[in-house]
């Protein structure tokens, strides 16, 4: 008994959080990040902007919220040539 299946052909994919295009240029996956951390910034931009809150929580906000999104994966497309991303 064999089953076969059609497998759809795509440009790009999203792997363990990465996106990847056929040409591994990363410029997807660095747009989403970019645009990810944008809305984790907007989100705290009150907390960020308080004059109440001391500088090392902002630090600590910035490093523990909005830094990972933006270095998530980064092993894999940092490697990647300035002109491809």
């Amino acid at each position: 008994m064999s089953h076969t299946e059609n497998i759809d052909y795509k440009n790009e994919v999203k792997y363990l959080g990465v996106i990847l295009d056929k040409r591994l240029r990363y410029s997807e996956h660095v747009g989403y990040a970019r645009n990810k951390a944008l809305a984790r910034f907007i989100h705290l931009y009150r907390l960020i902007r308080s004059p109440y809150l001391k500088i090392p929580l902002k630090v600590r906000l910035y490093t523990s919220v909005i830094r990972p999104v933006m270095t998530y994966g980064c092993e894999v497309w940092n490697s990647a040539h300035q002109k491809t991303t």
